[in-house]
């Protein structure tokens, strides 16, 4: 069927986040989310947006995943401040265990390539590292 996308947006989207993660975004050009999405360039345009909109998805969604999951470890602090610290390091260390995900964090590492981003893309990353501060997380 002409028009009909061919392949699942969120495995599309979870790949891309993985080769920003992986090489972040200076490092990582058109042809690897190619080779990660297996989409062809004209494919991540008119469905994922560009690179700056593709890195934007990416940013949210690792903020939504990973952000959900210690703002939920860290939701007892203040009634139960020892089993939040347990919950936090439990999401931390699964993440850091799974042997499918990069090491860091794509929001601090974001954050480290301010100067190299578009400004919109640039200011986006310094939001999603103020909210990951205002959840304790980093």
């Amino acid at each position: 069927m002409a028009g009909k996308k061919q392949f699942d947006m969120d495995t599309a989207l979870d790949a891309a986040m993985i080769q920003f993660w992986r090489d972040g975004y200076a490092d990582t050009s058109l042809d690897d989310l190619s080779r990660a999405t297996g989409l062809n360039r004209s494919s991540i345009y008119s469905s994922l947006g560009g690179k700056d909109t593709l890195f934007l998805r990416c940013l949210d969604l690792y903020a939504a995943r990973y952000g959900a999951k210690y703002d939920a470890a860290l939701s007892c602090a203040a009634s139960e401040p020892v089993a939040a610290v347990r919950a936090f390091f439990d999401v931390t260390l699964d993440r850091i265990a799974d042997p499918g995900l990069p090491d860091g964090c794509l929001i601090a590492q974001s954050a480290m390539a301010v100067p190299v981003l578009s400004p919109a893309v640039a200011e986006h990353a310094k939001q999603a590292l103020g909210s990951q501060r205002l959840l304790g997380v980093l």
